[in-house]
């Protein structure tokens, strides 16, 4: 995965799985990733990551940032936030994909400011165009849509539910878990 354009998933779980829609949020980012000679990175902040990580990879997960702590129990934005941030300067990713739920609406703009780049909500089509990825989101009340694409990297995305299959699991897919522990002063909080 070194060296190749990177698209990252921030994964949720819905009853100690992969949501319908980070399923969905992976086969995009594996279709993307395919596209580009890519790799597809998850991160999962969760209370527990085993058998966990290896669904996400099953999914189309290369490589899978994991994070164990009690404080990931229900979402939190400080200790979400923290995380992410550091998930996305190890990985480096061209691109961040969080599924529009209530947590991503939260989360996505302020990764976006920790890691200084643009962000694109409740998008319904994210798509390489002339080279750059182009993130495509309804606009005046849902009577158009406009397609915006960032100078800076990485790109934040939302993206809602149901625009995307999910990849059928494949256990026999391989990929690598990697342990993150949290920086010196940025110990995982929980307000």
């Amino acid at each position: 995965m070194s060296g190749a354009p990177c698209i990252l998933v921030i994964a949720e779980l819905a009853q100690g799985k992969p949501s319908k829609l980070t399923c969905e949020l992976l086969g995009l980012a594996r279709g993307l990733g395919d596209a580009r000679g890519g790799a597809v990175a998850a991160a999962l902040l969760a209370t527990r990551v085993d058998g966990i990580a290896e669904e996400l990879i099953a999914r189309g997960a290369d490589r899978v940032y994991a994070m164990e702590r009690d404080a990931f129990g229900d979402y939190h934005s400080e200790s979400w936030v923290c995380t992410a941030t550091q998930i996305c300067r190890q990985a480096v990713p061209e691109a961040v994909l969080i599924g529009h739920t209530t947590s991503g609406a939260d989360l996505a703009p302020r990764l976006t400011f920790r890691l200084g780049a643009a962000v694109a909500t409740g998008c319904v089509d994210v798509s390489f165009t002339a080279g750059k990825l182009a993130f495509t989101r309804p606009c005046f009340g849902g009577n158009a849509r406009e397609t915006v694409s960032f100078k800076t990297a990485p790109a934040v995305a939302t993206v809602r539910a149901g625009c995307y299959d999910a990849l059928a699991p494949d256990s026999k897919r391989r990929g690598e878990v990697v342990r993150i522990e949290p920086r010196l002063g940025e110990e995982v909080v929980r307000v």
